[in-house]
């Protein structure tokens, strides 16, 4: 994915159009975002790849997924701090023949995916026995959302050890940051970054992946939304955004802009159009699986 801040693409399509106002500023938010999406659409791809945690609560079998859910790609479980594949059912009859037996124990060992209400659920088998704090992972595609155009966040000093998901800061007000959920920090020096997976408080967040670097402490770091696209195309958006600006004015200004986004349009369709996106588990289903006992939904929504 690309490495460039969604604030930095802003702030040159502002140069490009030599227009600082804030009105071409709200309108070239829509209009990066615009193409964004298309580009993606035009890669055979309306999604991408997030992953979740939420907690496993004791007797819970069934979890709501989040809004943006499209397709599951993976689901695993922790129990006494190790983690264990799940296995996908897909037939409809083997998971009613589980949910029959209503088997309860520590690990939970298959799952399957319905649609109630127009709600997505994902359901567990065995049924767990005991709370498990972030015990259940999910790797899924996901509607892709929106560019909000953060600005990058870099207040206080940060501890990261090797090898854990948790950043400790030291004056950092990450509440009151706005939503840092799906963003990701890079520390100083480095030129790897992490996506954030939960915000605990002012001074305590979560990351998505290990952190593989060596341990930092004190250090300084910077906090950015990061534009979902392969490197080479980070600034297709821009390009086309800022070509639609210059043509309602000056054809002329529009053309090399033009003829960028048209390169790397179609580049992009060249190498990404035919592309699979590898084996997923089923989407939505039409209707819900009717197991012989309640299924206990959640209120909560995972995410």
């Amino acid at each position: 994915m690309g490495y460039i801040p969604t604030i930095t693409l802003l702030n040159d399509y502002l140069k490009y159009t030599q227009d600082s106002s804030s009105t071409n500023s709200d309108t070239g938010k829509r209009v990066i975002n615009h193409y964004y999406a298309f580009l993606y659409a035009q890669a055979d791809n309306y999604v991408d790849e997030r992953t979740k945690f939420t907690d496993i609560k004791n007797g819970q079998r069934s979890y709501l997924l989040p809004n943006d859910y499209y397709k599951m790609k993976r689901v695993r479980a922790k129990a006494n701090s190790l983690w264990y594949n799940l296995r996908v059912v897909t037939n409809l009859d083997e998971w009613a023949e589980y949910t029959y037996r209503n088997i309860i124990g520590p690990i939970p060992y298959a799952y399957t995916l319905f649609n109630e209400q127009g709600n997505m659920h994902l359901e567990l088998d065995i049924v767990p026995s005991a709370d498990v704090t972030s015990g259940l992972e999910m790797v899924y595609e996901g509607y892709l959302n929106a560019l909000s155009f953060p600005n990058i966040y870099t207040t206080g000093t940060v501890t990261i050890t090797h090898g854990s998901y948790v950043v400790t800061g030291v004056g950092t007000n990450w509440l009151s940051a706005g939503n840092l959920v799906g963003q990701s920090i890079q520390v100083t020096g480095s030129t790897t970054w992490y996506e954030i997976a939960s915000v605990t408080d002012d001074t305590h967040l979560t990351l998505v992946a290990l952190f593989q670097e060596s341990t930092v402490t004190g250090s300084g770091y910077q906090i950015a939304e990061l534009i979902r696209m392969p490197r080479e195309f980070d600034y297709t958006p821009v390009w086309a955004a800022v070509a639609d600006y210059w043509t309602i004015t000056n054809i002329a200004h529009a053309n090399p802009y033009t003829q960028k986004y048209q390169q790397e349009l179609a580049f992009l369709e060249g190498k990404y159009k035919s592309k699979t996106t590898g084996s997923v588990s089923p989407g939505k289903r039409v209707a819900p699986i009717e197991p012989s006992w309640p299924r206990n939904y959640p209120r909560t929504r995972i995410g």
